[in-house]
């Protein structure tokens, strides 16, 4: 091929050894490798590799950027993520995001149509993992806002009408990976703005201190000393499996009683009106040029 293309691979939770960055060097002599990543930019030729298994080997977190605005982002998961089943709940209507069975992981890989989208201007890839990277272990911990984007990004391409209601009940306070995720994959900032002025339901977002202590002292006491053992080890799921356990389980049901699910077109007035400078809500994310 004869067009710019970026490949980036990033482990989150271990680093690479002597021997795995020489095995990488073989699949190619021009990348820059490092303990936790491998990047790789073509003007022409095509990457060697397969992205499948160089997930399934050696990393967590997968981005790739071409020229002509294909865009992608894979993202390796214990086969055991405990929200799999709710986040494939919410992006059922999305074409672009599934899950892909890997052994003893599953890799959410996003991958949307490029045609016709504008990103806005040249943008060589550098920099976007280092700011998705903290998504991976909001989804492990929990969290669901990364699934309601996506469903958010199905809506921004038409795919949805208007009567759609949303997933969960907004996703504010926006994080940083929320943001850059937002801006990656070129979903209409007004929107997201628009979804991001309601917060998120208490299964997504920050735990209170309070919510995480009555958990705590809930919870059974050889479930705690597994906790603390793995802590002890150095695994390093063990902080994300800990959020995950002191976060509500429960996404709030759709005709719960002062529980408000605005629709797609609630949210497009919103966003129209944001776009239009009528209220203030804040600054987007910055561009990655």
């Amino acid at each position: 091929m004869s067009y710019y293309q970026y490949y980036e691979f990033r482990t989150t939770d271990r680093l690479l050894s002597e021997a795995d960055k020489q095995r990488l060097r073989n699949v190619s002599s021009r990348a820059e490798i490092t303990s936790t990543s491998f990047a790789v930019q073509y003007d022409y030729g095509d990457f060697k590799g397969d992205e499948k298994e160089f997930l399934a080997r050696w990393f967590d977190m997968h981005l790739y950027l071409a020229a002509g605005g294909t865009r992608r982002l894979m993202i390796r998961l214990p086969a055991r993520f405990a929200k799999r089943t709710a986040v494939e709940r919410i992006i059922n209507c999305c074409e672009f995001a599934k899950f892909i069975d890997a052994g003893e992981d599953c890799l959410l890989d996003i991958y949307p149509y490029s045609e016709g989208r504008d990103y806005g201007g040249w943008n060589d890839g550098t920099g976007w993992l280092d700011a998705l990277v903290p998504l991976r272990s909001e989804l492990l911990s929990g969290d669901l806002r990364l699934a309601y984007l996506l469903w958010l990004a199905t809506a921004d391409r038409e795919m949805l009408q208007d009567d759609a209601q949303e997933p969960l009940t907004g996703i504010g306070p926006l994080t940083a990976g929320l943001e850059a995720f937002g801006e990656f994959f070129g979903i209409d900032p007004g929107l997201v703005r628009a979804a991001a002025a309601a917060t998120a339901g208490p299964d997504c977002g920050e735990i209170p201190s309070e919510t995480a202590l009555a958990a705590l002292r809930k919870m059974p006491d050889d479930e705690k000393t597994d906790l603390l053992h793995r802590f002890f080890e150095g695994d390093p799921l063990a902080h994300t499996d800990l959020r995950r356990s002191v976060r509500p389980s429960e996404m709030p049901d759709i005709s719960a009683e002062g529980v408000r699910f605005r629709t797609l077109s609630e949210l497009r007035t919103r966003a129209a009106t944001i776009r239009e400078g009528r209220t203030g809500t804040g600054k987007g994310g910055n561009q990655r040029r």
